[in-house]
């Protein structure tokens, strides 16, 4: 059988991101350290070009409106699609510690996709590992 697939992109350039926060309307902002990709930025600094984006801190003072009862609070998607192309990264990790951010977490996965469709897209955390 021939493949059509081209060989595998070499992975050089990570940017880990952690995305902004979808809480319930009625609910309190809230922002602290993103430790699972920091940590996981420390592992492998030695092996790949890393970058951290926290885009809820980074836009702390942003809101939108969401759908269901949500709005979000962080930077705009737009932003952080102007961020992906100025780091030009072989792979993005998008971290999903909490289910309502999945929605975020599938727009910033598509805005990578469109800066370059051959960026590697991932996700960890407690929603991608219990609801894969």
């Amino acid at each position: 059988m021939i493949s059509t697939q081209s060989k595998p992109r070499r992975i050089e350039k990570v940017l880990l991101i952690y995305p902004p926060s979808r809480i319930a309307r009625e609910g309190l902002k809230f922002c602290f350290m993103p430790l699972g990709i920091s940590y996981l930025a420390a592992s492998i600094r030695r092996e790949f070009d890393v970058a951290v984006l926290d885009a809820t801190a980074e836009g702390y003072d942003h809101h939108e409106d969401d759908t269901h009862g949500f709005f979000r609070f962080g930077l705009p998607m737009a932003e952080i699609k102007r961020r992906i192309e100025l780091e030009q990264p072989d792979a993005v990790g998008i971290s999903c510690i909490f289910s309502p951010m999945w929605p975020l977490v599938l727009e910033i996965a598509q805005a990578a996709k469109e800066v370059d469709s051959g960026i590697v897209t991932v996700t960890g955390g407690n929603h991608p590992t219990w609801l894969p």
